[in-house]
């Protein structure tokens, strides 16, 4: 198993961005050749920050953008995937 946890903030704004992020990964071997794997994370997010048009809004979590396409609508946001790798 391995963890990691990470802290960002970002200041200019009186109540400036903090994100908060904790990741898990599990991997599991089934044979010589085949792996079972799990990853989890997981992203809370404070304060405000900038727009895309510089006004200013309050932070979203974003961790799972790569898999799911969107920011989440709240200031919490989790993402699991899992697979399987079999080696020829």
């Amino acid at each position: 198993m391995v963890a990691g946890f990470s802290h960002t903030s970002a200041n200019g704004i009186s109540d400036g961005t903090k994100y908060n992020r904790l990741t898990l990964a599990q991997t599991y071997s089934r044979s010589k050749r085949t792996t079972f794997y799990l990853l989890q994370g997981f992203q809370r997010a404070s304060g405000q920050t900038l727009a895309s048009g510089g006004a200013i809004i309050n932070a979203v979590a974003s961790v799972g953008d790569s898999q799911i396409g969107t920011p989440s609508s709240s200031s919490g946001q989790a993402v699991l995937m899992a697979g399987l790798r079999h080696k020829f």
